[in-house]
């Protein structure tokens, strides 16, 4: 299964299970921390479902690789942005919340991304992560987090731990949630590598 192929697979799911067997654990979650009447940056937005359901309460703009946002621009009601999110074109100290959903895996290099959202976010901003911690046949992924990996890379890049969260409503997922803390980044351990 090509890129392609799996977007319009995640596209059919959406479309699927979009209200019709209930409400989804991780879409709940993420809704409440994010809370209302906040500045919110949503990294790969891909189609925009979650982040459509943030902008309800919130000023949310997105970013997403060039190819993405030209086949879902009309599916999006907030202002998106094509780009990398390894080196976002936003000022520092722009976000109250930078919300990344089910992204990390599929990233070269997730370190950078997180590093740029650090930049990105106002002093004690919130960043809230979602990452599946398998791999389902037909996803590309290169990294596949679980939740002591996840923590000891976020505490390493500057985001202390305030909450976390395993849901296995449709597949396991890990639901990160720290807050930006200069004093945290690389303390006393390094991480080579993720396998």
């Amino acid at each position: 299964m090509n890129k392609t192929q799996w977007y319009e697979t995640v596209d059919e799911y959406y479309a699927k299970h979009k209200g019709g067997i209930g409400p989804d654990i991780r879409e709940e979650k993420v809704l409440e921390l994010c809370g209302s009447s906040n500045k919110i940056l949503s990294l790969g937005v891909h189609s925009g479902y979650l982040t459509n359901l943030i902008t309800e309460k919130n000023s949310v703009q997105g970013i997403d690789l060039p190819n993405v946002v030209e086949k879902f621009r009309d599916k999006y009601n907030f202002e998106v942005f094509s780009g990398s999110v390894e080196d976002l074109p936003f000022e520092d100290n722009s976000f109250d919340i930078v919300f990344c959903g089910n992204l990390l895996p599929h990233l070269d290099s997730p370190a950078q991304c997180i590093r740029e959202s650090f930049r990105v976010l106002k002093e004690k901003g919130m960043i809230i992560i979602t990452t599946p911690t398998l791999y389902i046949g037909g996803e590309t992924f290169n990294y596949v987090f679980d939740f002591n990996t996840l923590t000891l890379f976020m505490l390493n890049l500057g985001f202390s731990s305030e909450q976390s969260y395993f849901v296995d409503e449709k597949r396991p997922t890990i639901i990160f949630v720290g807050r930006k803390n200069k004093e945290l980044i690389g303390k006393g351990f390094s991480i080579e590598g993720i396998q």
